[in-house]
């Protein structure tokens, strides 16, 4: 279901919002143009403007709900990962010790709690490999540019969450030893 759901998450984040967007801008035009004279011509233009509109409302919300249903998913499959017992952690493809794989693991578990802001990921990451006994999962892990203890958290098993990531930010301060010391306010 998960890896349906990321292809139609993906097609239609790439092949109809653009279009859709640039349609609704055209049926922007058609609307304004057709207030200015009610002719029965510009009536038309008045009902192709509101639909080519309406397009643009309806695809915009269905991108929505794809997008916080994948997420969703996601974060339900990590979760259930990570409630496995005998977990091993890798960080940049090294083993951790058990006391810290446990810290990761609880932070880890705390995924979308952070509050969203408009910011953005710096361009250093480490790598988190979680691996059970029948599963595993990479984390892609990247600070925010903003505030010193959010982390950005991609997932590369699907198209959507490698390019977008998994929803909210996580809060913690259990990565920032992969980070150096840099302040962030």
């Amino acid at each position: 279901m998960t890896e349906f759901l990321d292809v139609l998450t993906s097609f239609w984040h790439k092949w109809i919002i653009v279009p859709s967007f640039l349609l609704g801008i055209i049926g922007f035009f058609f609307f304004t143009y057709s207030i200015s004279n009610e002719t029965m011509q510009r009536k038309k233009t008045k009902t192709i403007g509101i639909t080519l509109m309406g397009m643009l409302a309806f695809n915009f919300l269905v991108s929505f709900t794809l997008a916080f249903s994948l997420e969703t998913l996601v974060k339900k499959e990590i979760i259930n990962l990570l409630n496995q017992p005998g977990l091993v952690l890798k960080i940049n493809d090294e083993e951790q010790d058990s006391e810290y794989t446990n810290r990761v693991i609880n932070e880890l578990k705390k995924i979308g709690n952070a509050t969203p802001e408009h910011s953005r990921p710096e361009e250093k990451e480490i790598i988190v490999q979680i691996v059970s006994k029948n599963d595993a999962l990479t984390l892609r892990i990247m600070k925010d540019s903003r505030r010193r203890f959010e982390f950005w958290i991609y997932l590369d098993k699907y198209k959507f969450t490698k390019d977008n990531g998994i929803g909210n930010n996580i809060s913690t301060m259990v990565f920032l030893k992969y980070f150096g010391s840099k302040k962030h306010s």
